[in-house]
C-alpha cells in the first residue's frame, strides 16, 4: 500500500511538472514574438532593445506658386513689368511619423489639404521689336513739326511738356554734348552707332557728362524753358552729318 500511493504520488508529480513545464514555453513563446519587434544593436555601442512607435499628426504650412509670365506686344523686347505681387498661400499636411527609440527616423505624408490658394505674381514679358528710336518723352504730344516755320526750318519737333518732365535717350549711345549752345539753351547730344546724333533743347537740367555711355530709354535730363524758348517744352532732333532729318518719320508715334 505505501509502495503504491509512492507511486501514484510520483505520477501526480511528473504530470504537475509537465504542466508547469508547458506553461513556461507559452509564456517564452510569447514573450519572444513581442521581442520580434524589436530591433538588436550591439555592435555601435546603442541600446540592446530599440522600440519602434507610430504617430500621426498635422500641420499647417505656408507655399507659394511659380511666377506667371505674360506675353506683352505693348512692352518693347528686354522690358519687363510685374503687374501683380503674388501671395502665399497656407496648406494642412497629415503625416505619419515613425520612431525608434523616441527619436524620428521616417516621415510620411498622408494627405494635403489646401486652406488658402496662394496667388502667384504676374509679369509682363515685352515683345514688341524695339525701334531705332523711341520717344524721348513718357507722353509725346506734338505742339510744332518739322520743316518751314517762320521763314526758315524748323529742324526738329517741339513736344509739350511742363519744366522738370524727364527726359530720356532716344538711341544708346555717347553723350558729346552737356551744355548752353546757343538758341538750344541747355542742350544734350548723343552720338549714335549708326553715325546719327539726337539733340534735346532747352533743357532746365542735365542728368548726363560729355563721354558718358548711355542705354536707350536712360533719364538724361529735365525739360525747361531755356536759350530761345516761348515756353516750357522739349526741342528734339535727329541728324546725320549735322543735317537735320525730320524725326516724325524715325519715332514710334
Amino acid at each position: 500500500m505505501p509502495y503504491a500511493y509512492a507511486c501514484s504520488y510520483k505520477r501526480k508529480l511528473k504530470y504537475a511538472l509537465g504542466i508547469i513545464v508547458l506553461l513556461l514555453l507559452c509564456s517564452c513563446l510569447s514573450l519572444y514574438q513581442k521581442l520580434r519587434q524589436y530591433t538588436t544593436y550591439v555592435d555601435a555601442g546603442k541600446p540592446i532593445l530599440t522600440g519602434q512607435t507610430k504617430q500621426t499628426f498635422s500641420q499647417i504650412e505656408n507655399y507659394d506658386v511659380p511666377c506667371m509670365y505674360v506675353y506683352d506686344d505693348t512692352l518693347y523686347e528686354g522690358e519687363y513689368v510685374t503687374t501683380r505681387e503674388g501671395t502665399s498661400g497656407t496648406k494642412e499636411i497629415t503625416i505619419l511619423s515613425t520612431y525608434y527609440n523616441g527619436t524620428a527616423m521616417e516621415h510620411q505624408i498622408l494627405d494635403t489639404k489646401i486652406r488658402t490658394e496662394a496667388q502667384p505674381t504676374i509679369i509682363h514679358i515685352g515683345t514688341r521689336k524695339r525701334p531705332d528710336y523711341t520717344l524721348p518723352l513718357d507722353s509725346c504730344t506734338i505742339t510744332s513739326h518739322y520743316g518751314m516755320r517762320w521763314g526758315r526750318l524748323h529742324e526738329g519737333v517741339d513736344f509739350a511738356a511742363t519744366s522738370g518732365t524727364n527726359v530720356y535717350a532716344a538711341a544708346a549711345g555717347i553723350v558729346t554734348r552737356s551744355e548752353y549752345y546757343g538758341g538750344y539753351g541747355l542742350c544734350v547730344d548723343i552720338l549714335h552707332e549708326n553715325g546719327t546724333t539726337t539733340r534735346y533743347g532747352h533743357l532746365s537740367s542735365v542728368s548726363v557728362e560729355i563721354g558718358d555711355l548711355v542705354y536707350q530709354g536712360e533719364l538724361i535730363a529735365y525739360s525747361g524753358n531755356s536759350g530761345q524758348s516761348t515756353g516750357p517744352h522739349l526741342h528734339f532732333e535727329i541728324r546725320s552729318e549735322n543735317a537735320a532729318l525730320n524725326p516724325e518719320e524715325y519715332l514710334d508715334l
